[in-house]
């Protein structure tokens, strides 16, 4: 296995992390089609390309990226913030996307970005992580190898 390098995201990453973005996008409509807008590639493409920017600028979100020959090969999204004071753990950081190219699966890549996206939130005093996954998603088990587990069951109810 190629030598592998996290860091934060930039910029210059922006096309790659599209090409990723698509990649679990396009698996996403496998299962769950409703769910996920498919308003074609080019658009899909354009939202998230409108999306990655607003994101390097918001300072409660943290893009960590995995590097192959310098070539972002993954990325993790997610976002600090603060919950309600009815909760013992008043800062959470919550993951709104997770992807490895295809190529670099189950060799350990989202681990060694979610190590890096765990000492980021330990550092401004975050004590718990949180995500959603899909009942069908297949990267549910990488999500439960490094930790992640079930604790409650998220329902929706379509209004049309």
């Amino acid at each position: 296995m190629a030598n592998i390098d996290y860091r934060d995201a930039t910029l210059q990453d922006e096309d790659a992390l599209v090409e990723l973005w698509w990649t679990m996008q396009a698996s996403h409509h496998e299962y769950d089609a409703k769910w996920y807008a498919d308003k074609g590639e080019e658009a899909c493409k354009a939202s998230w390309r409108e999306h990655f920017r607003s994101l390097i600028q918001d300072a409660n979100a943290v893009i960590v990226v995995a590097t192959s020959a310098g070539v972002p090969i993954g990325m993790i999204v997610a976002h600090f913030g603060n919950r309600p004071p009815i909760y013992t753990v008043r800062h959470s950081a919550g993951i709104s996307t997770g992807v490895v190219h295809p190529g670099f699966r189950r060799h350990g890549v989202f681990r060694g970005m979610l190590a890096l996206l765990e000492e980021k939130a330990r550092a401004v005093g975050i004590k718990v992580m949180h995500l959603s996954v899909h009942k069908d998603n297949p990267a549910k088990e990488a999500y439960e190898k490094t930790g992640f587990a079930t604790n409650t069951q998220g329902m929706m109810k379509w209004l049309e």
